[in-house]
């Protein structure tokens, strides 16, 4: 993994993804309105995965059990833009294990 950003680290989140729907990122974390980064517009984003495969699709549609870019789990995922962000859909591709997102935000 080579993780290289010009940005700094200004906020971060964590959640769960079952199967019974798509998840998005927080608004709030990408683009946010108030507090030390307001303002920012996420220039970076790391995404890391632990527990479970995922299905996900950047194009603001929601992906389905075998539809979507498969994320295993163990693997990083970066984007570069804040639209990215914005269209991004998780779902649990299996269902069995539960799956943790953890996403951290770079701006500047």
């Amino acid at each position: 993994m080579n993780i290289t950003f010009a940005a700094i680290p200004y906020t971060s989140e964590s959640f769960l993804v079952a199967t019974a729907c798509a998840k998005a990122l927080a608004t709030a974390n990408y683009f946010p309105q108030t507090g030390v980064a307001r303002g920012f517009i996420a220039q970076d984003i790391y995404l890391s995965l632990e527990g479970a495969n995922l299905r996900y699709k950047i194009n603001g549609s929601a992906p389905a059990t075998t539809c979507g870019h498969l994320w295993v789990a163990g693997d990083g995922l970066q984007f570069g833009d804040a639209a990215i962000a914005q269209n991004l859909q998780l779902l649990n591709e299996g269902g069995v294990a539960t799956a943790y997102v953890h996403v951290t935000y770079f701006g500047g």
